[in-house]
């Protein structure tokens, strides 16, 4: 399958979502005014939500990887390479993380809580490692692109 037919099968399924999402809003909007036709079309709108969800979900996940990999076998590697980067940072996030529980905290017992704290400290420090390794990226393209002059 070339990237012409793709790309043709990718647009028309985004239009057609699309058009299945004006038409639910429209339903939704006509409802309103009738406690029972609103809570019916909140939920339509919940399901077609999370139908949606799921199906980015499946392509950004799976099957556009692997047709990436189909058409740039070469892809592959630098994929692998980034998630290899990855998992040494949150590994390294993991190893520096704490589960301190401050005495707000003690004032209401949760359970599970410094599993809980471990886990918010690993995203925030391998949020703060990430965001300094692109605005170092972005920087340091910004000097090459200034000393190409």
């Amino acid at each position: 399958m070339n990237n012409n037919t793709v790309k043709k099968i990718a647009t028309i399924t985004g239009w057609v979502a699309l058009g299945i999402s004006v038409l639910l809003a429209v339903i939704y909007y006509v409802g309103i005014g009738n406690e029972v036709k609103v809570a019916a079309n909140v939920n339509l709108l919940m399901n077609w939500t999370q139908i949606l969800l799921i199906v980015i979900i499946v392509f950004a996940f799976l099957i556009g990887p692997i047709l990436s990999v189909l058409t740039n076998p070469k892809s592959l590697v630098k994929g692998l390479i980034s998630i290899g980067v990855l998992g040494i940072i949150i590994l390294f996030a993991f190893i520096f993380a704490k589960a301190d529980v401050t005495t707000v905290n003690l004032l209401y017992e949760i359970e599970g809580l410094q599993q809980k704290l471990k886990f918010t400290e690993v995203g925030l420090i391998s949020f703060y490692i990430i965001a300094s390794l692109t605005i170092l990226a972005i920087l340091l393209s910004e000097i090459k692109s200034l000393l190409k002059l």
